[in-house]
This record gives C-alpha cells, structure tokens and sequence, in this order.
C-alpha cells in the first residue's frame, strides 16, 4: 500500500510583501492568523491522516472506518457449543494461553485488537488492489509480517490451492483471524492453503515436487 507524504501546513507570512517588512502590526495579524490555521487546520488533517488515513497507524476510530469500507469485520462471533462441556481454564475461558477449547452455550464474539486488525485490514486491501502472483505477494507478506517472521506464498501452477507458508509460529489470534476471514490473496476460485513452520529449506526437491508433493529440499 502507498501513502503518498502530504503537506498540510499554510504559510501565510509568504503572503507579505517585501515592501511591508517593516510593518509590525500586519505582520503579527499574519501571524496570529496563521498561529490559529496551526491549531484548528495543519494539526486536524495531520492527526486525521495519522488516525484515520494511514492503516500503518490508524487508531481504533480509523480502523472501525477501513473496516466498513473494506467489509471486514473487526469482531467474530462463534457459534455456541450446543449444551457440550467446555474444557478450559482460568475466569476467561482460556486453554493454555491458546484460548478456549469451545464456546459458551450463548456464544462468543472475539474482537481482533488493534494489531490485528492493522494487519488483517493491510490483507484486504492488497488482496482487492493488487495481482494475486506469488512473487508480488511474498513481497508485500514481508512488509506485514516483518515483526514476526518470514512468510512466502506458493504457487504450484496447477490451479491448486495458493500454500502461504509461515516460517514462524503465529500467535492464536493471528491464526484465528486467518482461518474465520477471508483475506489472503488469491486468483479466482483458487483455495488458500495454510502452513505453518514448515522445514527450514525453501525450495522444491530434485522432481520439482511442490507444496505437500515431496520435499522443499535439494
């Protein structure tokens, strides 16, 4: 995603000619007037492209407004577990820090935090705006994903599933947010396919096997 850089200051003393340099008076009327286009013009869109406009650095206000526009939802809720026991622990339901092995008779509606969101958001936008080849979109999984690790995208150029392959170990709820939305891109009617600290070797075996069909190794 590029942001192009904007400059929202207003210059007024540039308005001032040379010839009313010695003018005191006019020239603290500029610049109160400008003081004022400071606080109340330069400040807002700056703060507004920092909060609202840049999903770099939206705040939960921008984010709740990307999400409309995008149409991805920022909370999921689970289906309840029908009357079935739950196994967990803690006040919060949750399983050894993974989260809760099943859901509440009533149900359970997970809010992704702002992180999340941030990331998920980034995917729906490359995934609407940009050609879904794999080289395009490892490129742009780098940029996502640079605080947590490597992620390349696989295609077997069989019009099977595109492999995403995460040489890291996600939190829970990055994997949660990947499994419950739709949002890593992918050519039409082609799957998405999931996998997760795969062998350390990334390439394809001497019978050029890919994804699932032999070895990444040499």
């Amino acid at each position: 995603m590029k942001i192009e850089s904007y400059d929202f200051s207003v210059n007024l003393m540039r308005a001032l000619l040379w010839q009313y340099n010695d003018a005191e008076n006019l020239q603290s009327i500029l610049q109160q007037k400008e003081d004022w286009y400071t606080i109340n013009q330069t400040e807002f869109w700056q703060d507004w492209y920092d909060n609202v406009f840049n999903l770099l650095t939206a705040n939960q206000f921008g984010l709740n407004v990307w999400a409309i526009i995008l149409g991805v939802p920022l909370n999921v809720t689970l289906a309840p577990s029908d009357g079935l026991d739950i196994f967990c622990f803690g006040i919060d339901n949750d399983g050894f820090e993974e989260g809760s092995f099943g859901t509440p008779s009533t149900g359970t509606v997970i809010n992704l935090s702002v992180e999340m969101a941030r990331i998920a958001l980034r995917l729906r936008y490359y995934q609407i705006t940009c050609r879904p080849c794999a080289w395009q979109t490892s490129e742009f999984l780098s940029s996502v994903f640079s605080g947590y690790g490597n992620v390349y995208a696989g295609d077997n150029q069989t019009m099977g599933p595109l492999v995403y392959a995460f040489f890291f170990e996600p939190p829970a709820a990055m994997k949660f947010m990947l499994g419950k939305l739709d949002l890593l891109p992918r050519p039409a009617t082609v799957g998405v396919e999931l996998s997760y600290n795969p062998a350390d070797i990334f390439c394809f075996g001497i019978d050029n096997d890919g994804f699932e069909e032999g070895s990444f190794g040499a």
